[in-house]
């Protein structure tokens, strides 16, 4: 597909508005400050954004050829990479293009699955909301938008009661979860799930391009810590389009409270410390940064790149307000072999747990502080540190009988309290510290089919970490219509959501209505079967597999997605039609000139 077939069509200059039309005068220089948009083609275009992706959806999605600007060709059946080339010269168009991106962004990097599922459902949902504000004009956008978020939630509170979490015994659920993710590779999905299978539902699970045609697999120590660094300056390595840090030989130091304008010296001198002294590369975690702190790093990596000579640093966030997020922070100092630097004590600061009397790194005190870290990949939402010193130290011991005493102890009270959530919680941590990690390097025929083989891979590990997390659900894209398929399910939502301002219970049952029917459309347009087919499957409360065209009992399909994708799909897709339905008025800063 060549650029100008991906370009969505449309025309600026008869919906443009010029403000300053009677202001220019003689003045031919005069340009105007904004071009202003109203009685749009907002649902027009959103739906033709839709109708390019839903080319590739489903099972019965083809491959879409692409050619870049560049003259490069990439064959895709993946709705996000086909997303990432739709390019518009209407700044309307653009803009529309640029909530859709963002939604289908959020949705690979969370849960590696369900961009182009985003934009169908979004498209369809949008066109309901049209017909309802032509119905009821009387309606406040306000009031709409409200009542939309409000379906949103109540929907994901009934798809998420039919979760199933993942365990030891019913691991194999995700092969059948990966295989959208990966293209139907059977092969692949296989792979990953074994894998998971050996490190654990707490372990780390790092896809890689290989250098050879076969798929290896290497199984090590490693610890995920969820919140990655906190700006895109540090990555320095990319996969497709998704950018990430790789740092070799880590030393880690790590904060507990902010790093600030007064810290900027001190951190300076450690880092040249390590430098200088080919100690590998610098790994800071604080749990937030000042703009200043921020800029020190950010102008300190760019410089040494344009001199040729990129330093291997990277400052990350971690979130240490809640106990869990505390416990959390604490387990990885401990894998690390770090001693952190107690700030929110008002006891410590880098100055005295890095410098002796004369101001210069006391190379003991370094030492004792810094952990270390043999490889460490750092996200924008995520890191995973593998091989910590701290594995083989007493610390790391202690914690983990430690933890096992507590585990004991709660299991065998016998006072009134239950203890059921504390005891998961401790187990929970007790199973991260015990998890191995495993790094996937991809292989392939060329380079470029190793590249999509690792980029597909890495999605499928994104959907399992979901599935995991948060369980499996059936029949994606079917589920938001089956639980809102009862007429009764649905008064109960209209009678929330007809509390909202202005809006009628019969209101809200028409708008309930009318988003369950969208539904009921997006599942059309993956299964090739007509509206009056697939409610027959709803009243009968079964799940028709598109791939083989056959209706499956929903306690025992394998047609499943991770339980989040879905609640992530609902959100991303009322999030954005609601913004773009209720929004009359669309204002462009000028074009350069």
């Amino acid at each position: 597909m060549t650029q100008e077939s991906t370009s969505i069509s449309g025309n600026q200059t008869e919906e443009s508005i010029d403000l300053w039309k009677g202001l220019r005068g003689e003045s031919a220089a005069y340009k105007p400050q904004f071009n202003v948009y109203q009685n749009l083609h907002k649902f027009e275009i959103l739906d033709k954004i839709s109708e390019i992706l839903a080319k590739t959806f489903g099972p019965h999605g083809s491959t879409t050829i692409i050619e870049d600007r560049q003259m490069h060709h990439v064959a895709t059946k993946d709705g996000y990479t086909l997303l990432k080339y739709l390019t518009s010269s209407n700044d309307l168009e653009r803009v529309i293009l640029e909530f859709v991106k963002r939604t289908s962004m959020r949705l690979v990097r969370v849960v590696g699955d369900g961009s182009t599922s985003a934009v169908v459902v979004s498209a369809e949902i949008a066109k309901s909301i049209k017909k309802f504000m032509e119905d009821h004009p009387e309606i406040y956008t306000g009031d709409l938008m409200n009542a939309l978020s409000t379906i949103s939630e109540e929907i994901q509170k009934r798809v998420m009661s039919y979760a199933v979490q993942i365990n030891d015994d019913n691991m194999d659920k995700l092969t059948d979860v990966m295989r959208i993710s990966t293209n139907n590779n059977i092969e692949m999905s296989q792979l990953i799930t074994d894998v998971y299978k050996k490190v654990g539902k707490h372990g780390s699970v790092h896809v890689q391009p290989g250098d050879s045609y076969q798929t290896g697999i290497e199984y090590k120590t490693g610890f995920h810590m969820y919140r990655g660094y906190c700006d895109p300056i540090f990555a320095n390595k990319k996969l497709e389009d998704r950018e990430f840090c790789e740092l070799e030989n880590a030393r880690v130091i790590m904060v507990e409270g902010p790093i600030c304008g007064r810290d900027i010296e001190t951190l300076s001198k450690i880092m040249s410390f390590v430098f200088d002294n080919n100690m590998g590369s610098f790994v800071l975690i604080a749990n937030e940064y000042s703009p200043d702190a921020l800029e020190f790093a950010r102008q300190n990596v760019i410089r040494s790149r344009q001199k040729g000579m990129p330093i291997p640093i990277c400052f990350c966030e971690h979130g240490i307000k809640t106990r869990e997020g505390s416990n959390h922070f604490s387990d990885i100092a401990t894998y690390l072999g770090c001693h952190v630097v107690q700030y929110l004590s008002l006891a410590e600061n880098l100055d005295k747990a890095f410098l002796d009397k004369n101001g210069n790194v006391d190379a003991g005190l370094f030492e004792y502080r810094a952990g270390f870290s043999k490889r460490a990949v750092i996200r924008d939402l995520e890191a995973v540190f593998f091989e910590g010193a701290g594995v083989n130290g007493p610390d790391y011991k202690i914690l983990k009988a430690d933890l096992e005493k507590q585990i004991d102890k709660l299991g065998k009270s016998e006072t009134k309290y239950d203890f059921d959530q504390q005891i998961a919680a401790l187990k929970v941590r007790y199973d991260r510290l015990c998890a191995c990690s495993a790094v996937i390097s991809v292989g392939g025929k060329s380079k470029a089919e190793i590249e999509t083989n690792a980029f597909l891979a890495e999605d499928a590990v994104l959907s399992a970490r979901s599935a995991l997390e948060n369980g499996v659900i059936p029949a994606g894209n079917i589920m938001a219509a089956m639980v809102t398929h009862d007429d009764a399910v649905q008064n109960e939502i209209a009678e929330v959501v007809g509390k909202i301002g202005y809006i009628t219970t019969d209101n809200a049952k028409d708008l309930v209505k009318m988003i369950h029917d969208a539904f009921i459309r997006v599942f059309m347009i993956v299964s090739k079967l007509s509206f009056e087919e697939v409610v027959d499957r709803l009243n009968r409360k079964v799940i028709f597999n598109v791939r083989t065209r056959k209706d499956e009992p929903i306690e025992s399909t394998v047609v499943l997605n991770s339980a989040r994708t879905d609640k992530e799909i609902i959100q991303g897709a009322l999030s954005v039609v609601g913004l773009i339905s209720t929004s009359n008025q669309f204002i462009f800063a000028p074009k350069q000139y």
